[in-house]
């Protein structure tokens, strides 16, 4: 244990906001079903040029000095995917030590603005609506996992 806690402190911390972009995948819409069932969820694939290319994630990014998470995701979703979101609720926030870095994730669900356009592959290498169930997308970043086990326990 002090081996991983010595191991980590070397580590750079980078703190991380994330949106879970929810919709209701009977109707293709941005409202959600209210018993929580045939929820789809937005993720992307991670461009060649970035550590772990290729692998799936949740869109979101870095959170910048001075900003709130909650900034940060909308910030960052525009600038990945050309949206707008609303309704950013906490979810959870998780710790996980890469090889590269130590991420602290701040995850919130949200969904997209009724205004908003669809989604673009402006940062990103790929986007793909699937439902709540499919989670974890393989290949999906690792530090995801706790993540993805508290939206399936909300949805679920």
């Amino acid at each position: 244990m002090k081996e991983n806690l010595t191991q980590e402190s070397s580590k750079k911390l980078v703190r991380v906001a994330v949106a879970l972009i929810l919709r209701d995948a009977k109707h293709n819409a941005n409202k959600l079903s209210t018993d929580g069932t045939d929820r789809e969820i937005l993720i992307t694939k991670r461009p060649s040029s970035t550590v772990y290319p290729g692998w799936w994630e949740f869109p979101g990014g870095k959170v910048e000095q001075d900003e709130a998470p909650e900034a940060a995701a909308a910030r960052e979703i525009y600038e990945e995917l050309g949206v707008r979101i609303l309704g950013l609720i906490p979810l959870n926030e998780v710790h996980h030590v890469y090889e590269h870095a130590a991420v602290h994730l701040h995850a919130f669900t949200c969904r997209l603005a009724e205004n908003s356009p669809e989604p673009q592959n402006l940062e990103v290498e790929a986007h793909q609506w699937i439902p709540v169930g499919d989670l974890p997308y393989e290949p999906f970043l690792p530090g995801n996992t706790e993540i993805v086990e508290a939206l399936q326990s909300l949805t679920g």
